[in-house]
């Protein structure tokens, strides 16, 4: 029994190094990043510019290879965003890092940079950045951010939808949500991993109620919940879901 015992502790101890995350990020001026954070940059200019410096590290006790991908949660209409990694910068038409970065144990590098244009489009647009290993992508860590350019106030047709924030949360097996659609014609929930993969989409019935989200097939995590009424998104926030 006692060897069994052991057994069992040596299997846990195995999985738990296993799924641990390897990479830790931190803002420029090295305040610290919790996977699934949000950062909100905001700027009066409507032609503003934005610039987001991010430090990343390899936290763990080995070189790994290392890329980034950018997942567009919601933007304004005639906006435009880029990155630059490590090596290079790309078009607009990038998502994922072309090549990876051989990051040495407890190395830190400070290259990368989101740039969001506005174009003088007022608004709010949110993306996620995702730093991953290339040879285990479950190991990542990832940052949402809100670019806020001009003087955003509430449109008359938004003026009548009402979302609550998702709870519990984190969740178990299933979380709430409560909403009011008024005179909307269809809604979504979509649930997003750090990855950027939508991994479940759920329809919301009705203008009113308690929307009721499943999430007993996905393992435990950091995601991210959107809900889309009539094709447009109102909310993007992280979800944490622990069994």
């Amino acid at each position: 029994m006692k060897r069994f015992y052991i057994s069992l502790m040596l299997v846990a101890s195995i999985n738990f190094f296993a799924s641990s995350q390897s990479l830790s990020l931190k803002k420029s001026d090295d305040t610290n990043i919790n996977n699934g954070d949000t950062i909100t940059l905001t700027d009066a200019n409507a032609t503003a510019i934005f610039a987001l410096n991010l430090k990343v590290t390899n936290t763990s006790s080995s070189t790994i290879d290392i890329k980034v991908k950018k997942t567009e949660i919601s933007l304004i209409a005639g906006s435009s965003n880029t990155f630059c990694d490590w090596n290079s910068c790309f078009p607009p038409s990038t998502y994922v890092s072309p090549n990876a970065l051989s990051l040495g144990s407890n190395v830190t590098n400070s290259a990368f940079m989101g740039e969001y244009k506005s174009h003088g489009n007022v608004g709010t647009s949110t993306i996620m950045y995702t730093f991953f290993n290339d040879a285990n992508t479950n190991d990542s860590i990832a940052v949402v951010v809100n670019f806020i350019a001009g003087f955003v106030g509430i449109e008359s047709n938004e003026q009548n939808i009402t979302i609550s924030n998702a709870y519990p949360n984190p969740t178990k097996n299933i979380f709430y949500l409560d909403y009011d659609f008024s005179n909307s014609h269809s809604a979504r929930v979509e649930i997003i991993n750090v990855i950027g993969s939508i991994v479940k989409v759920q329809e919301i019935q009705g203008l009113n109620g308690k929307a009721i989200i499943d999430v007993s097939n996905l393992n435990n995590g950091v995601y991210f919940y959107s809900v889309i009424v009539d094709n447009k998104k109102y909310i993007s926030k992280k979800l944490i879901i622990q069994k």
